[in-house]
């Protein structure tokens, strides 16, 4: 199994807006956060498949990716969750 993809991100607007928007989109596309505002775990079935869990503390994300999809470089995961947290952080 190759190390996992290790994610930090600093929150510049409401950390916890940012957590609820993140459920509500992961819900609308096959995947699910469950956790609260400070950890949980975040999983997406099927071809795709991705695994990981995220800690908060502060105004930092921290999310550790266990398992992604093999067509997927670790750097494209990690490109792809930052970019959305950018985008969503109002």
């Amino acid at each position: 199994m190759a190390d996992p993809i290790l994610i930090h991100y600093e929150v510049k607007g409401d950390p916890e807006l940012v957590l609820r928007r993140a459920m509500k989109v992961a819900r609308e596309n096959g995947a699910d956060i469950s956790g609260d505002s400070r950890s949980g775990t975040v999983t997406k079935g099927g071809l795709l498949k991705l695994k990981g869990r995220y800690i908060r503390t502060g105004n930092t994300i921290e999310m550790t990716i266990n398992e992604w999809p093999f067509i997927a470089s670790r750097d494209d995961v990690r490109k792809e969750i930052l970019g959305w947290l950018e985008r969503n952080d109002v």
